[in-house]
């Protein structure tokens, strides 16, 4: 950590803590949000526990943090400042992934016989459009204009796997754009987009894979992770990625060729830890996930992926970190 970087850093009032942001985690088991200061990742507030099993996703804007999980699937709106619920939504069946907008949050997952993307209204949380049958929603993006979702196989169409796909959704009223070619044999669990491109990777071949959003073709392809990649953050110029337990480090890509640049130490070099969440920000990358009953988020210098601080144990042990947001201040 470059410490003349960290006190140039504006001051909280009165604290003479640099206000560097948060950092916020759900779960299993402990099934809260917790509110860790990025400074030391100290936990400076948490959440009710959400009364319907498993966290799985998070999202957040400048005032509110949103969340949704497992069976009801109901998304919860929270203040960011104290984490108190401030709206809930009707159920939106199983949500693996949340994204939002100026004025709307985007939810999909695993909802059984629906397997739709939902767009709500930010303010009530109330359903305002839902797309068609897109298949197991595990990973979503946005730009201006469109809702980009991957995951499972679309239901309908016969194995062996030839539907893992990404699929363009028009904003305005989820309809079916565009869909990219079957280039992926496996469950797709991460998406990225930027202002000409979309990332994504997943199960099998277990490689990010670089898309041209105007026709959704395949432009470039990493080599292989060596596992499953479940999450990802980026930034300019660099895609990091993280994933199950075989490899269980976290990846610096240049997205421009998608050629590894750096790589972490393993999240656990004695226990089969996965990594389910990444997050980055200006000068950290963030990652947590599931090791036994010891899950913690780990601050990792983005330049060459050393690890600068860590948690405590979120909850009381023995779930699963599954999803982390951050912001920093203005």
């Amino acid at each position: 950590m470059s410490w003349a970087w960290l006190f140039a850093q504006v001051p909280r009032a009165g604290s003479g803590i640099p206000d560097l942001g948060f950092v916020y985690v759900c779960g299993n088991v402990e099934s809260k949000v917790h509110k860790l200061r990025k400074f030391d990742l100290l936990k400076v507030a948490e959440s009710e526990r959400y009364p319907y099993n498993d966290y799985y996703a998070l999202a957040e804007d400048a005032d509110f943090v949103y969340v949704g999980g497992d069976n009801t699937a109901i998304v919860w709106k929270l203040r960011k400042t104290d984490l108190v619920k401030v709206a809930e939504s009707a159920s939106c069946d199983s949500i693996y992934s949340l994204i939002v907008d100026d004025d709307f949050v985007y939810a999909s997952g695993d909802g059984m016989s629906t397997n739709t993307v939902k767009k709500l209204r930010k303010t009530d949380l109330v359903k305002v459009a839902e797309s068609a049958i897109v298949g197991e929603g595990y990973a979503l993006a946005e730009d201006a204009d469109y809702v980009y979702v991957a995951g499972d196989y679309w239901p309908g169409v016969p194995f062996p796997y030839s539907t893992f796909r990404v699929k363009k959704l028009q904003k305005s009223d989820l309809s079916l754009v565009a869909q990219s070619a079957s280039y992926y044999n496996g469950q797709i669990w991460e998406l990225e987009v930027d202002e000409d491109y979309i990332y994504f990777g997943g199960d099998w071949p277990r490689t990010v894979m670089k898309l041209r959003k105007t026709d959704l073709v395949k432009v470039a392809e990493s080599a292989s992770y060596g596992a499953i990649i479940y999450d990802s953050a980026q930034d300019t110029d660099f895609i990091y990625i993280g994933g199950y337990y075989l490899t269980q480090t976290i990846q610096k890509l240049r997205k421009t060729d998608l050629v590894k640049v750096a790589e972490s130490e393993k999240y656990d070099p004695v226990w089969d830890a996965d990594i389910w969440a990444v997050v980055a920000d200006d000068e950290f990358v963030y990652f947590a996930g599931c090791r036994g009953s010891t899950d913690t988020v780990i601050q990792l210098q983005k330049s060459d992926l050393v690890k600068v601080a860590e948690s405590a144990v979120y909850g009381y042990g023995g779930g699963c970190i599954r999803a982390l947001a951050e912001d920093s201040p203005a």
